[in-house]
This record gives structure tokens, sequence and C-alpha cells, in this order.
């Protein structure tokens, strides 16, 4: 089997056997991606921060904190729930069946990342403030405000490969606005783990 394989070939046979084949490996698929559940949450939090990374590196061209991806350090990001708890006090800012919420809070388009202070800050306040708090984070989660469209044109220019995300600001929460956000990220994630990219990995490593 695979195991067999691995352990007993070398490097140059197994290279074009993984490049035959990345092209059929899994991606988050806007339309089956999975909910944050109790023993899915370390993976979860590793897939929003390179997404994170991913972005703040490719919009700035800079390198972005470490602390996104390893999710140890004092000032690592931690997963946000868009949606509030106390949704019931917030009712006017959701455009959907209320019975729903618990469910849709957990799905990958309802989640993104903020400082564990921030975090704490926004915990259970409204849309409109939890905006305040949003703005003063990473850019993955800057992508819900309308005002970071205005400054960060790499997130929409048609001449960025960025284009391609269509991240849209949300002026109110709705099934519609998290189904296009998880398709944001299902695009996001085919650019990070994408046979091109390997390709060019390989090439440079190979020089």
């Amino acid at each position: 089997g695979a195991i067999h394989l691995i352990r007993t070939s070398g490097v140059a046979e197994l290279r074009p056997r993984l490049a035959a084949h990345l092209g059929d490996l899994p991606s988050v698929n806007g339309n089956s991606a999975p909910n944050l559940t109790s023993s899915n949450g370390r993976w979860m939090r590793y897939l929003l921060g390179r997404m994170a990374y991913e972005l703040e590196h490719r919009a700035t061209k800079k390198k972005p904190s470490a602390d996104l991806l390893d999710g140890k350090g004092n000032q690592s990001p931690e997963i946000e729930h868009i949606l509030s708890k106390r949704f019931n006090e917030n009712g006017e800012e959701f455009e959907f069946d209320l019975s729903l919420i618990n469910v849709e809070r957990q799905r990958l388009g309802a989640l993104t990342l903020l400082s564990r202070q921030d975090n704490r800050a926004a915990s259970n306040r409204s849309w409109s403030d939890r905006c305040k708090v949003y703005s003063n984070s990473n850019l993955l989660t800057r992508t819900l405000l309308a005002d970071s469209y205005d400054h960060n044109l790499n997130i929409k220019g048609s001449k960025t490969d960025l284009s391609v995300l269509e991240f849209q600001p949300w002026s109110k929460i709705s099934p519609v606005a998290i189904a296009k956000r998880q398709h944001s990220y299902s695009e996001l994630s085919r650019l990070i783990w994408s046979k091109s990219r390997y390709m060019e990995s390989r090439s440079k490593r190979s020089r």
C-alpha cells in the first residue's frame, strides 16, 4: 500500500508520483466544508491561521506574523465565532430563522481569527460593536468590513490573483453571506495547496 511505497521508495521515485496525485488532494470545498466541532478545533485553527497568513502575505507583500500559524503564543489569534451567542438580543442583525443560528455559527464561513484580548472584547457583543473590534485585527477578519476594501485594494483588484477570492463585506449576517464567505475560503485554500505551487517550490529546491 501507500505506507509500504513511502518506506521502500527513494525521493526521486516519490516526487513524480506525488506530483501526479496532487490534483486529487482534498481541499476546502465551499459546499461541504467541515463545521467546527469539539474534536477538530486544532485543525480548524490551523486552517484559518494558514489562510490568514496567506492573505496577509499576498495582499501586503510582507512576511506576516508567525503567530497566525502556530496558535501557541500569547499573541496567537483564536477562533472567533462571528455570530454572537446572545443572538436573541440582536435579532435584527440576522436575516434567517434564529433557530438555525446554533448550527450556522459553527460553519467555516462563520468563523475567523481574533487575538485573545480582542476575542474577549468582542464576546457576545452586537454585530456593529464587533465590527469595531474587527477593524484592528488581521486582514482575513477585516475582509468582513467595507472599509478594508478602500484601504486594501489588492483584495479586489482585477490585476491580482486575490480577485478570484471574491471576499465581500457583511452588512448583516445571513446564510447567503456565510455561504459566500465559505466559497472565498475554498478559493483561498486552492491558492495555498495547489499543484502549481508545489511544482514551483520543488523547482526552487532543485536549483
